[in-house]
């Protein structure tokens, strides 16, 4: 398979091109990127890798990137301190998303997995949940021939940007720390688990077109850790 990604610096997007590019079952990794970026655990000079620094307000100028691709990967967001405004917080966060899947769409791909949050609903009366429960909605509308969402709660581990808000800094070790104590629902997820899972969940054949897929936080920490045991067996996976 062939793959393409937005958001593959992020907290979550960086374990992704990595797992793909691990993966026998991928053959050649897209990154659309702003600039370019070291992927840890990814030759960068290997010709699997493919890094296209873009004009994300220019977006639709790559439609040709999409064409010939089998997965599209979204794991893209930002934070208010990246995108301060209203708008362009909107923008990065659903408007490229929504975007990049309709070109994805239209240039056949297949199937689409992305990153959103617990609790996404596009009635929610948080904003963030309300934010990402339209992308959900808007990607759903499309109708890719499986469509797999992913939402974790906190993310743990290796989250080194320092464009992350101040309280989040704060409060994600204390929910590591404390982890054991939380529901599972709001349970927080290593980033390299989250990835893992979004892997494992896209090498799985497609057995009914038009389907979409919802990982929640036991879901996505079921898949990776089935697969850190190596399971095979489909009803573990």
């Amino acid at each position: 398979m062939k793959a393409i990604v937005i958001g593959g610096s992020g907290a979550v997007g960086r374990f992704v091109v990595k797992e793909l590019f691990q993966s026998s079952n991928f053959s050649s990794v897209t990154v659309l990127a702003r600039r370019p970026y070291g992927y840890p655990g990814v030759d960068t000079k290997s010709s699997k890798l493919r890094e296209v620094i873009i004009d994300f307000e220019r977006l639709a100028d790559y439609s040709h990137e999409f064409e010939g691709q089998d997965v599209f990967v979204s794991a893209l967001g930002t934070t208010r301190k990246q995108s301060p405004s209203k708008e362009a917080y909107f923008r990065v966060d659903n408007g490229y998303p929504m975007l990049a899947a309709e070109l994805a769409k239209k240039a056949g791909v297949r199937q689409m997995a992305v990153v959103t949050t617990v609790g996404a609903d596009a009635n929610s009366w948080l904003e963030y949940g309300r934010r990402k429960g339209q992308l959900e909605d808007h990607l759903k509308s499309l109708k890719f021939d499986r469509l797999s969402i992913f939402r974790p709660a906190g993310l743990l581990g290796d989250r080194s940007d320092q464009d992350r808000p101040w309280y989040d800094r704060i409060i994600l070790p204390t929910v590591a720390a404390l982890n054991f104590l939380i529901p599972q629902r709001w349970s927080g997820t290593q980033v390299s688990d989250v990835a893992l899972a979004m892997r494992v969940a896209l090498e799985r054949p497609i057995d009914q077109v038009g389907t979409t897929e919802i990982y929640e936080v036991a879901d996505l920490q079921r898949l990776a850790a089935a697969a850190k045991r190596g399971a095979q067996h489909k009803d573990e996976l």
